[in-house]
């Protein structure tokens, strides 16, 4: 195994990990901030979307090191929990938070479609 892989492969998960909780604590700030009367800045929702892409860039980046890395990581594992050859645990936890991600980011597309009433409901 190449150790500039390996430092890659853990270094874009840790960044990514950093900037999807940025991205989730600005997305809960930021949805806070409109249950008043004040008109929000658009720079916020930008920032938001902005880290989000960032999170989602570093996470492919993740991906794809940790499968060039050749650390019993296959593309079955990347997608299907509980079937790494090493590291079960850590891999399945992180096809999950990938799962959560995705759920999270394809469910919030759909809201340009709906008036904001509906979309609460």
């Amino acid at each position: 195994m190449n150790n500039t892989l390996w430092y890659l492969t853990r270094s874009t998960g840790i960044v990514a990990t950093a900037l999807m909780l940025f991205a989730l604590a600005w997305g809960f700030f930021f949805s806070a901030r409109e249950t008043g009367s004040r008109r929000r800045p658009a720079w916020w929702l930008d920032l938001h979307n902005g880290v989000g892409g960032l999170a989602m860039i570093f996470t492919g980046m993740h991906l794809v090191t940790a499968l060039a890395a050749k650390m019993g990581v296959r593309v079955l594992s990347v997608f299907v929990p509980g079937t790494a050859r090493t590291q079960t645990a850590a891999v399945t936890w992180g096809v999950l938070a990938f799962y959560g991600v995705a759920l999270a980011v394809f469910t919030s597309w759909p809201k340009r479609l709906f008036k904001r009433p509906t979309w609460r409901a």
